[in-house]
């Protein structure tokens, strides 16, 4: 999916899994420091999507509203 160029798909994906996941925050900061600071800027947008998409209260808002002040 990456090396086909298909970021947004790949995006997609993982901010499914960031909403469904147990431990958001923890896997936040692996994808921060694994990904590029570009697509990562893209899931951080994604996220609120996802979890009106699967039907979760999210949670980790207060962690999106911080990585998008502090950490930009």
């Amino acid at each position: 999916m990456w090396c086909a160029g298909d970021i947004e798909l790949g995006v997609d994906h993982l901010s499914n899994a960031v909403a469904v996941c147990g431990q958001p925050q923890q896997l936040l900061q692996v994808l921060q420091q694994t990904l590029p600071p570009q697509v990562f800027q893209m899931l951080l947008m994604k996220l609120p999507v996802a979890g009106q998409v699967s039907g979760i209260v999210l949670l980790i808002c207060p962690l999106i509203y911080f990585c998008r002040v502090v950490l930009n």
